[in-house]
């Protein structure tokens, strides 16, 4: 919208015209961008299952109460039927979209927003509901199509290429295996497998070819492409993305009878009927990315249309990767090195192979189906697997970039607009000296920094998790992950929420030390899903723990990146330095007795991470601590820990990391009174959310994400 109202002021439109579009877009942007409240939904006691949501071998329901959509998740009970009405013998309460308590990107409200959804609903067990048949409106019966389709191509074969023909045919990835799933994403070539304009571009052709063998007149061919779109939207029951191509495709087939070509006015038109029936659609990527991909490319049609099929498909990729570079780096902090490389490999071969194999297959799914079909369509996809996983390991395809302020954002849209421009222009010269300008942009303030270091306390709920960071070395320590426990939808793990974006967000690519302080689950719970998606050079822990054992038999990494915390004793990392205060001699080998104890300084300011140590090692480390500004409080604030003597140090800041209404109480308030009445300024995930302390020479400023009453700066002369 800026760029079309700076056209408006160059075209030398009015001055009131230019006014409304700038005040459109003041508005407008003002209410998406502070439309964040939660809603508070009273609690359901009547819904209609109106479709499925599946994940790994179980499902949930998609149901709606009062002209509201919810999610409802089982733990077991026989499946509902689609179409069902149902009532609860007690009332059941919606678990609504929380604030994100964390420095991250990700916001439950918004995504909740964008798929029209007002909750979510946990039980146990369909004991305490009723449900009996009613007749089917026509979307139930839309998705009761839809599960009987799964049903149908499940059982058609016992290979695993039917996990590839539901992406392709419907856009189910249930059967989809993670490894693939995430191969597609670093290849860039996800959006083959997601249902797209792509899919819609290559049915239509396959219609059009397929009547033209029968001498069908086109006009007829025409409607009848129209009439299978239609049906095509029905089946993916009016999926955004396949909403779009099929809402153009049938405009622009409409408009050929006029002999137009409204290509502009089409986007734009499907554009805003989809924000009409969704306005928060906008804050999903998927959206945002194929409708920018799409305009781009139209605006450049011209230039390129008379050229050679090859070049053409070289500068139309070319111009998706980059027309869409910025909401990448917007949505998932990161750049791909060989996008458009892997796009020129798989556009052909998904369209002179895996898209026919699909449309064979659907052909015999309600036809023949010969087992030699099933054998010959297990090997191209068997050999496509391979094919992607093997491309996925070779080289680093992506790399992560951290979050950018509003003037990088700038010079990222400039410059990205002159490499489309120079591209539909062909002034190939140009565009190598753009390309490296961005690049060089991008790269340069991936690495910089103005601070020299951080110190997180992340918000995991009852659990513990804190980043150190030494800014201008690119060092990055995490002390403890965070305990394996969480109340959303199934397959999403805790890290996924908190942990991992966050390190993604400051440009991590790797951690040089993982400290395990103790082997409590509320510490080390996330420990394998992390070392699973990073890095990990060193991981230190104590041999001394009691759930040693546990810990080993679990652990699938290399036993030579352990390092046992009583092999160090003093050591810098980056510029990190780091006292190891960890009892040795114990008579015990209770977990929480044996937390690992580190002293931390960073420039002149120093922090002492207690782990879970009791009152009883607090004692046995205060006669040989140097003074120190910031306290990990120990336990998450039990009264276990923190002792008077430890409080009368003079130190000035607490930081408690603990969970909103935990079942342990945590912190106690002998703890927090304590900590008061000696002056100390307390820092609580529990009520302030997430914490960052910025050390910048002599100066710190902290800023909490919920409590910013609390945000401040403090200097040491």
């Amino acid at each position: 919208m800026s760029v079309f109202i700076f056209k408006l002021i160059r075209k030398g439109f009015h001055l009131k015209e230019t006014v409304l579009y700038a005040l459109g877009l003041i508005i407008f942007g003002t209410i998406y961008y502070n439309y964040d409240l939660r809603s508070t939904e009273s609690p359901i006691v009547t819904f209609r299952v109106i479709d499925y949501e599946y994940y790994e071998d179980n499902i949930g329901y998609k149901i709606e109460s009062d002209n509201k959509n919810f999610i409802m998740y089982v733990e077991k009970g026989e499946r509902i039927p689609i179409g069902s009405v149902c009532r609860t013998l007690t009332k059941v309460d919606v678990v609504n979209a929380e604030i994100e308590r964390n420095f991250i990107k990700r916001n439950e409200i918004r995504k909740n927003l964008s798929k029209n959804l007002s909750g979510k609903i946990y039980l146990e067990d369909l004991s305490e509901i009723t449900c009996y048949r009613y007749k089917h409106t026509f979307i139930t019966k839309l998705n009761e199509m839809r599960f009987n389709y799964i049903v149908k191509v499940k059982a058609s074969s016992e290979h695993s290429y039917i996990g590839d023909m539901l992406m392709l045919s419907i856009g189910s990835k249930i059967f989809l295996t993670n490894e693939l799933f995430y191969a597609l994403q670093k290849l860039g070539i996800y959006h083959l497998y997601v249902i797209s304009g792509t899919h819609v571009a290559y049915l239509s052709v396959a219609i059009f070819v397929i009547l033209k063998m029968f001498r069908i007149p086109i006009e007829i061919i025409k409607m009848i492409t129209i009439i299978m779109l239609i049906l095509f939207l029905l089946i993916n029951v009016f999926n955004p993305s396949v909403f779009r191509a099929v809402f153009m495709s049938t405009l622009l087939i409409i408009s050929s009878f006029l002999k137009k070509k409204p290509y502009v006015a089409v986007i734009s038109i499907s554009a805003l009927v989809q924000l009409g029936f969704s306005p928060f659609i906008i804050y999903n990527a998927g959206f945002a990315l194929s409708y920018l991909t799409t305009f781009t490319i139209l605006l450049c049609r011209k230039n390129i249309s008379n050229m050679h099929s090859i070049l053409q498909l070289f500068l139309i990729t070319l111009i998706a990767e980059f027309s869409t570079l910025l909401i990448i780096l917007v949505f998932f902090n990161e750049i791909s090195l060989s996008g458009l490389l892997m796009n020129l490999i798989f556009d052909p071969l998904f369209t002179l192979i895996i898209f026919p194999a699909t449309l064979i297959f659907n052909v015999a799914l309600f036809t023949i189906f010969p087992v030699t079909l099933d054998s010959i369509l297990n090997i191209i996809f068997s050999y496509n697997h391979k094919f992607i996983l093997f491309l996925s390991t070779v080289i680093e395809h992506r790399v992560v970039i951290k979050n950018f302020n509003a003037y990088i954002t700038i010079l990222i849209i400039l410059l990205t607009y002159f490499i489309i421009k120079t591209v539909a222009r062909k002034k190939f010269k140009q565009l190598v000296v753009h390309i490296v300008l961005l690049l060089t942009v991008i790269i340069t303030f991936a690495n910089y920094s103005k601070n020299d270091f951080k110190v997180t306390m992340i918000d995991v709920g009852q659990g513990d998790s804190l980043l150190i960071q030494d800014l201008k070395n690119d060092v990055a320590i995490l002390i403890d992950t965070g305990g394996r426990y969480y109340r959303e939808a199934p397959r999403v793990r805790l890290s996924d929420k908190t942990v991992l974006p966050y390190l993604k967000e400051q440009g991590i690519r790797k951690i040089d030390l993982l400290v395990l302080t103790h082997f409590d689950n509320d510490h080390i719970g996330e420990f394998s899903h992390i070392y699973e998606n990073i890095d990990v050079n060193r991981i230190m822990i104590n041999l001394n723990d009691d759930k040693l054992d546990f810990f080993l038999e679990s652990y699938q990494g290399e036993h030579s990146k352990l390092i046992h915390s009583d092999h160090l004793s003093q050591f810098n990392i980056g510029n990190i330095r780091i006292r190891n205060l960890t009892i040795k001699e114990q008579f015990t080998k209770e977990s929480n007795a044996n937390s690992i104890i580190l002293d931390v300084s960073l420039n002149k300011f120093s922090f002492l991470f207690l782990g879970d140590a009791r009152i009883e090692e607090e004692k046995k480390i205060i006669p040989i601590l140097n003074t120190f500004d910031v306290l990990k409080v120990g336990h998450h604030g039990s009264d276990t820990s923190t002792s008077e003597e430890l409080v009368q140090l003079s130190f000035n800041y607490a930081l408690v990391s603990a969970g909103v209404n935990n079942r342990y109480k945590h912190p106690h308030n002998v703890v927090i009174e304590r900590l008061t009445q000696n002056d100390k300024f307390i820092l609580n995930t529990k009520d302030d959310g997430m914490i960052e302390m910025i050390i910048k020479r002599n100066k710190m400023c902290i800023r909490s994400k919920l409590s910013k009453q609390k945000d401040h700066c403090v200097k040491k002369e």
